[in-house]
């Protein structure tokens, strides 16, 4: 899946053209944690704010890069089954979004995954502005599915 790619930030932030034009970008990635950034810049709304869009792609893709890091690339991929999210209040600025998943389930997921060729988990992610400050809140049921079933 990342063979054609110099490296895991090239593959995120270019690999989905949406993801590309909306200039996304991957600031930190190790197993159990994932950090993703949206720029403000050409993802604003009538309302000068971030288009929810661009927020949802954020928490998506945070989650994804999450999954990437912390399974085998060769044998699983990643996929979201369900995402909400609750808006706070409007993102005047660029958003970070981070997700993590603690070790011990981590493991349980791996060897689930190991067992039954998938495994599902939830994570949750606070989008904050360049303040700090939580500008919404995302919950996201995803997957990681064997890529030779």
């Amino acid at each position: 899946m990342l063979e054609q790619y110099d490296s895991l930030k090239t593959f995120v932030e270019q690999r989905i053209a949406f993801v590309a034009r909306s200039a996304l970008s991957l600031e930190e990635a190790k197993p159990g944690f994932a950090r993703c950034r949206m720029p403000l810049a050409n993802n604003e709304n009538h309302m000068h704010s971030m288009y929810a869009g661009a927020q949802f792609t954020l928490a998506d893709i945070t989650g994804g890069v999450l999954a990437l890091v912390s399974f085998d690339r060769e044998r699983f991929y990643p996929t979201l089954k369900d995402l909400h999210i609750e808006f706070k209040q409007p993102a005047r600025s660029d958003l970070t979004c981070t997700m993590r998943i603690d070790e011990e389930s981590l493991k349980q997921l791996r060897e689930q995954a190991d067992r039954d060729g998938k495994a599902k988990f939830q994570l949750h992610g606070e989008l904050c502005n360049n303040n700090g400050e939580v500008v919404a809140v995302a919950k996201g049921e995803f997957q990681v599915r064997a890529l030779n079933r």
